[in-house]
């Protein structure tokens, strides 16, 4: 075991097995879109993940407003005079 590994949790305990190339998984590089959607996630303080799973756990741990804009919502336009 590396000693960057030691603040994993050992792989019996996980939750799920292990992927035969988890290594070679983990050490992919993201792509621009991944980087841009993580440091969002971070920004806002909402769940990473796909759309299903973060609408579920955003509900789950009531944090719904990190899934919606920022500020209030822009006025409707105002109906022309005459209507």
């Amino acid at each position: 075991v590396c000693s960057s590994d030691l603040w994993l949790l050992p792989p019996a305990q996980w939750p799920v097995r292990r992927p035969s190339d988890w290594r070679r998984w983990v050490d992919e590089p993201q792509t621009r879109a991944e980087e841009e959607a993580l440091a969002e996630s971070v920004r806002r303080g909402r769940p990473f993940g796909d759309g299903q799973w973060t609408s579920r756990t955003a509900r789950r741990l009531s944090l719904e407003s990190s899934l919606r804009p920022r500020g209030r919502p822009p006025k409707p336009a105002a109906k022309p005079q005459g209507e």
